[in-house]
This record gives structure tokens, C-alpha cells and sequence, in this order.
């Protein structure tokens, strides 16, 4: 399924299905692991997945912003990242869908994922 093929993956997910599709996005994976978080104390509502990740160096860390901006330039589907020199943390959510979690943002998620692996085959 593309990513932005269809106004199906633009649908609001219920938590039970995001809890579901969380367990095999996490299946056997150290990092990164997606976690659901509803926003709090803020101005918005809804929620977001929301992912951490360490590299081995601001070089690494850069390889992968790199990627991943390549992949949601592609979706059409933009995260927010916040990084430091070794660190970055991810949230995705579906603005249009009122700030909720939709598939977009499963295959989003998985997307950084598979971008992680390869970065990571690439440093052994």
C-alpha cells in the first residue's frame, strides 16, 4: 500500500487497532519502538506515535535525519523530529485527521524503522 495512495490511510485509527499494529511494528526490536501518546497539558488534542533513538555519533545521527526527510518528503507525510547531537525523537500524526493516529502513520513509522536497519547494517 502506498503511503498517501488512498483517503483509507487517512482514517483515525481506535486504540485498540493503533495497540495492535504497535505490537507488530515493536515485534522483536530494541530500537527504535513506537509507543502511542496522547497529548497532554498542551493546546492540542488527539495523540501521536512517538519514538526515540540514539546513534553513534552526530554523524550517524545526520545520516538518518537525511533519510528519513527523504522518506516523508516521498509520503507526503512529515514528523516532528527533535534532535540533539546523538539523539532524535520522532512523533507522527495525522494533522488533517484532527491531530489523530491514522495508517499513514503506521507506514510512516515503519518506514523510519527499515531506514534505522539499513543505517545500522551500514555501521557494522
Amino acid at each position: 500500500m502506498s503511503m498517501n495512495s488512498n483517503k483509507a490511510v487517512r482514517e483515525v485509527l481506535g486504540k485498540g487497532a493503533i495497540n495492535e499494529l504497535l505490537l507488530k511494528l515493536n515485534y522483536n526490536r530494541k530500537n527504535p519502538t513506537w509507543k502511542l501518546v496522547a497529548y497532554e497539558n498542551t493546546n492540542k488534542s488527539g495523540c501521536c506515535l512517538e519514538s526515540s533513538l540514539k546513534f553513534r555519533n552526530f554523524s550517524r545521527t545526520w545520516d538518518f535525519l537525511n533519510s528519513v526527510a527523504g522518506v516523508a518528503h516521498k509520503a507526503h507525510h512529515h514528523p516532528t523530529i527533535v534532535t540533539t547531537y546523538n539523539q532524535v525523537s520522532i512523533t507522527t500524526t495525522t494533522h488533517d485527521a484532527d491531530n489523530q493516529v491514522t495508517m499513514l502513520d503506521i507506514l510512516l513509522a515503519e518506514a523510519i524503522n527499515h531506514e534505522f536497519d539499513l543505517l545500522k547494517e551500514k555501521q557494522t
